[in-house]
């Protein structure tokens, strides 16, 4: 083509450039087909004899996004094996990141999927349940595209599409998996954990919406969290402060919390009781109800809180104060 493309590895580490360096610094972070307008590249990803590889390329427009679709395609075709995948298995390369994004392109046409928004559920199950969940997660399937996949005997994936009317039934994400939830529990005693991804453009950022998925799963085991659906949205002042040093972090949490509130975050009783009181939106008595305690106690605990801490989570304000000190908190003792 007589373009320069300099060859990264899958984790991004510089392996080969076919003219001069081109002057490119990576964060570990890009995606396929990404451009980075401040330093004029265009990121794509190729897979090469079963392997991965990003390639990256001068330029940050249209042009050199045709350019990188058309390098991909000569390099796959040139170490190729062409994709006899079956249709779950092929998903699932997509959805783990495992595909470039001729690949994918090469997916939607085989299996008829249009360029329309999706997200991503991760469904975990404490037992050997995959086949089952999946199996009953088609039954969700209205459009006729959405797709589930197992990942292993305990955990599946589901590409949800949003097609348009089809899918008005279910007026959020969160919505579909808190129904899809609680009908396999009521139909099968199955128990699940659900992480909600993102809705994204289009199948080819699957990944992203899937990766969301699994860490708001993950960061609800950090914090206890009884309920069975996890949005990535409900921990996104966990990620925004997972970024600070670790010195900046405990230097704000001893700022915020005296030996008093100290002694208070490690009363692991109390600590439920208050993560329940947030989750319930500050309802005394949907908490009471939800948790068995009596009203009056339930007061006793709040007050004793408040004297600790010198925060009352029964005022709007103060609750956000305390969720920073308990994210704080677990940040800095977390395993």
């Amino acid at each position: 083509t007589g373009i320069s493309v300099d060859v990264y590895s899958s984790a991004m580490v510089y392996l080969y450039s076919s003219g001069e360096k081109i002057s490119f610094e990576s964060d570990g972070k890009y995606t396929d087909g990404y451009q980075d307008k401040k330093q004029n590249v265009t990121v794509f990803r190729f897979r090469f004899k079963k392997d991965l590889y990003y390639g990256v390329l001068t330029g940050a427009g249209a042009v050199e996004h045709n350019y990188a679709l058309l390098i991909c395609a000569h390099l796959e075709n040139s170490g190729i094996q062409e994709d006899s995948l079956p249709k779950e298995d092929f998903l699932r390369s997509i959805v783990l990141g495992d595909c470039s994004g001729l690949q994918i392109m090469k997916y939607m046409r085989k299996f008829s999927v249009p360029p329309v928004p999706c997200y991503v559920l991760s469904v975990v199950s404490k037992g050997a349940h995959a086949e089952e969940i999946s199996d009953f997660l088609e039954s969700y399937t209205i459009n006729g595209l959405d797709t589930a996949v197992t990942l292993n005997e305990n955990s599946c994936i589901f590409v949800k599409y949003l097609t348009g009317e089809s899918d008005s039934e279910y007026q959020s994400p969160i919505d579909f998996a808190e129904i899809f939830a609680q009908s396999l529990f009521e139909e099968t005693g199955v128990s699940v954990q659900v992480g909600v991804g993102g809705t994204v453009r289009s199948l080819s950022d699957a990944v992203q919406s899937y990766n969301q998925a699994e860490s708001a799963l993950k960061t609800s085991e950090l914090f206890n969290s009884k309920s069975q659906v996890h949005s990535y949205k409900e921990f996104i002042l966990y990620e925004m402060l997972e970024e600070l040093p670790s010195a900046k972090i405990s230097a704000y949490f001893d700022m915020l919390a005296d030996a008093d509130a100290k002694r208070l975050f490690a009363d692991e009783d109390m600590m439920n009781t208050a993560e329940e009181f947030l989750n319930d939106n500050l309802n005394v008595s949907e908490t009471a109800r939800k948790i068995y305690m009596h009203r009056n106690t339930l007061t006793y605990r709040l007050d004793k809180i408040a004297r600790a801490t010198g925060l009352d989570i029964r005022n709007f304000s103060d609750a956000v104060t305390f969720r920073i000190n308990t994210v704080l908190y677990k940040m800095i003792n977390k395993k």
